[in-house]
Formats: C-alpha cells, structure tokens, sequence
C-alpha cells in the first residue's frame, strides 16, 4: 500500500510545472510528502501490524479530493482518478486488516493442535 502511495506521488512530479499556480499544484506536493512519510515510516516498521498506512491512504485520499474542489474544472480528472484508486486501496487495506489478526491476540484454541484430526 505505502509502495503504490510511493509510486503515485512520484508519477505526480512531472505535473508540476504544468500546473502554473501555487494552488494548481499544491495536492501534488502534499501528496509527496505524504508518501515521503509514509515511506520513512515503512523503512522502520516493515513487519509490524499498524494502521498507520490506511491513515497515510486516507491522507492521500483528502488532499484528492481538496484538490477537486479547488483547481480548475478542466484539470480535475487525474484528481478525480487518483482520489477513487487511494479509496479502492483504502477499502482493500481494511479488509485485509481486519480479516488478519496477530498470532498474540489469537485464543489459543484457534491455533492448529499438535493432534490428529
């Protein structure tokens, strides 16, 4: 999830002189720092079970839609794109957090036996 927040952040970069004001151009570099951070967080909590990186998606996903509401109509559809794949990963990201659970939290009778079944 950080790697595609990563990878998108970055593909926003070339936008950056096309967008002409500072408002045009503001989602992009909020989104890169987002990503900046979330990365820097990945570096050191790899394995770890957190739900830090739904909250860097949902980052993501409100400078999308700011950036809807306040650049101009005709420049909005990359926006528009973006903000629903950081939702669509959001959602997926939710799902696989709440369907897995940590060995520590596991009662132990759901653990696997030693025994023949």
């Amino acid at each position: 999830m950080v790697a595609i927040l990563a990878a998108l952040a970055v593909a926003n970069i070339p936008e950056f002189p096309h967008e002409g004001k500072l408002i045009g151009w503001t989602d992009e570099a909020l989104l890169l720092v987002i990503a900046a951070i979330a990365v820097a967080w990945y570096q050191r909590r790899r394995y770890s079970r957190s739900i830090l990186p739904l909250l860097f998606l949902l980052g993501g996903v409100a400078v999308k839609v700011l950036a809807i509401f306040i650049e101009d109509r005709d420049d909005i559809g990359d926006d528009i794109g973006q903000a629903s794949l950081l939702a669509v990963l959001a959602a997926i990201f939710v799902t696989i957090y709440v369907r897995t659970r940590s060995v520590k939290s596991a009662p132990p009778e759901s653990l696997p036996s030693s025994g023949v079944l």
